[in-house]
């Protein structure tokens, strides 16, 4: 299923997505006294790098994972991603 054989509805969804992800992540940012993003810890002033990217990371899945018929695959794939990424993370803590 391509792109543009969306419903209308989920069209603004990567959009959204990036938004979501963006405003979450600004409030973390800037509500928190200690660096909470990766980036951030080990090079100050980058976390709105690491920000800027999970946001198009977030638009980026998105459409993948509304696709019925690529979903499941998607979804694996972005998990052991997700779950790789939080165990580095958590090694450097």
């Amino acid at each position: 299923m391509s792109r543009t054989n969306f419903p209308l509805s989920s069209r603004p969804a990567p959009a959204f997505s990036f938004a979501l992800v963006a405003s979450l992540l600004l409030c973390v940012h800037l509500k928190m006294n200690r660096p909470m993003l990766l980036l951030e810890r080990f090079f100050p002033g980058w976390a709105w790098i690491e920000i800027a990217a999970l946001a198009f990371y977030a638009a980026w899945i998105t459409p993948k994972m509304l696709d019925p018929e690529r979903a499941s695959r998607t979804g694996r794939r972005t998990m052991s991603r997700d779950l790789a990424s939080f165990m580095t993370e958590a090694a450097f803590e």
